[in-house]
């Protein structure tokens, strides 16, 4: 079958979604947010369902940010990216971000990142915000080197972590 073919098709059935890397497409910003939305939504769940007390910690902590891929990956046609929500829960302000692969990692290591981080503190949330996230290795152990955050890695690896850079997505917010 023709790739012009398979691409039609795709967009006649809905399932390409509106964020292709071309400069030449305009972004879809409210389709784009309601599926981070609804990945941040599918993350959730997932780690209330596997891990005991993470709902708790959730609802009490001064905020959280949920990193997922959104899109689709149709092999030689890809709209496929990982971004992410920071959730501030006293007011309920979401900011958009996304997620850039670091030096040396392939877009598709970082795409398929899926991380929750909990804020315990408006100091933690303040220093996310602010400056991001810093890792220095990509061992095991960096899952605890965010003080007064708790890290839930859904899928990736804590290299895939340590590797990516998140901006946020000016357009987004």
């Amino acid at each position: 079958m023709k790739l012009s073919t398979i691409i039609l098709m795709s967009m006649l059935l809905g399932l390409v979604a509106p964020v292709m890397s071309s400069p030449d497409i305009k972004r879809d910003v409210q389709l784009e947010q309601k599926a981070l939305q609804d990945a941040r939504l599918k993350a959730l769940r997932k780690v209330f369902r596997e891990q005991p007390g993470s709902q708790q910690l959730l609802e009490s902590a001064s905020g959280y940010a949920v990193f997922a891929p959104v899109g689709l990956d149709l092999g030689l046609v890809s709209s496929r990216r990982t971004g992410g929500i920071l959730r501030l829960n006293r007011s309920g302000r979401d900011t958009y971000y996304t997620l850039l692969p670091g030096p040396g990692e392939e877009a598709s290591a970082a795409a398929g990142l899926v991380a929750i981080m909990v804020f315990q503190s408006d100091d933690a949330f303040n220093r996310f915000e602010a400056d991001g996230w810093t890792f220095s290795s990509p061992q095991e152990s960096v899952l605890t080197e965010m003080p007064e955050t708790t890290i839930y890695l859904l899928s990736g690896t804590p290299a895939s972590l340590v590797e990516a850079a998140i901006a946020p997505d000016v357009e987004l917010n």
